[in-house]
């Protein structure tokens, strides 16, 4: 028993410190995967938090692994954009090296 109420614990923090959510327990009283939260989505434009939203813990989990997943996908495409700007640069200046290199033969 106390590991399960220790991995919860884990998962409450995760939630709590997680960016796109803020996330308060509502009743103490329920065992920790019928505990409901309350949500405060973020909005990203104002920076001010939106209406709660009663969720259940697990749902609640589940909403802030899916926001950690989109945000490292969006991480990852602009990483290959760089990536791939980078190799382009590199190609371009390799040709005008050796541009300049024949000419001055």
């Amino acid at each position: 028993m106390p590991d399960q109420t220790r991995s919860s614990d884990a998962i409450r923090q995760l939630i709590i410190i997680n960016y796109p959510f803020k996330v308060k327990k509502s009743l103490n009283s329920c065992p920790p995967r019928r505990i409901p939260w309350t949500i405060w989505k973020l909005d990203d434009k104002k920076g001010k938090l939106n209406k709660p939203e009663l969720t259940t813990y697990i749902e609640a989990v589940s909403l802030t692994m899916a926001k950690k997943k989109e945000l490292n996908e969006k991480q990852n495409k602009r990483k290959k954009k760089c990536e791939h700007q980078q190799r382009n640069a590199e190609r371009n200046w390799r040709k005008k090296r050796e541009k300049y290199a024949r000419r001055k033969k």
